[in-house]
């Protein structure tokens, strides 16, 4: 299973904060998905915060920007 992450800085918060073993983010996914994952890392600067994963052509966008337009969205459709 390929695994690309995307985020602003040139390490892996999630995973490298808590184990400094540089395997520690793949056997994470791994434990999750139950398959080999090839995991492979980019720095994208458009990304303020949070993370962008493509899990073999599928997006999943837990950035702070899909979220403040999620929001924006919500707040244009509510009825006052």
């Amino acid at each position: 299973m390929r695994l690309t992450a995307f985020w602003r800085l040139p390490l892996f918060p999630l995973c490298l904060s808590r184990q400094s073993r540089p395997g520690a983010c793949t056997k994470s996914w791994k434990k999750v998905t139950g398959r080999h994952i090839d995991l492979k890392t980019k720095v994208e600067p458009a990304v303020l915060g949070g993370i962008r994963l493509d899990i073999e052509g599928t997006e999943l966008d837990g950035t702070v920007r899909s979220r403040l337009a999620g929001l924006r969205s919500s707040i244009a459709a509510a009825t006052l």
